[in-house]
């Protein structure tokens, strides 16, 4: 019974190891990305600023189209 318990604990221990390598090797890639817009989430509405220091308070609902509007 002990080996299976120490079988397991090695096992689980392996898994975690295995998956934070998995996990932070998905995080190296992910930082080449550019940002373009920074978002302030307030409880009825959304500060967007750009790069370029605009801000644009909108509406939750019309996030999508305050974007593709700036970047037209």
């Amino acid at each position: 019974m002990d080996k299976k318990l120490s079988l397991l604990v090695v096992l689980i221990f392996a898994l975690g190891i295995f998956t934070g390598y998995v996990m932070g090797s998905i995080r190296a890639k992910a930082e080449h990305v550019k940002t373009e817009y920074y978002l302030e989430l307030r409880p009825n509405s959304v500060i967007i600023e750009s790069i370029d220091g605009y801000l644009i308070e909108c509406p939750m609902d019309s996030i999508a189209s305050v974007l593709v509007k700036d970047n037209l």
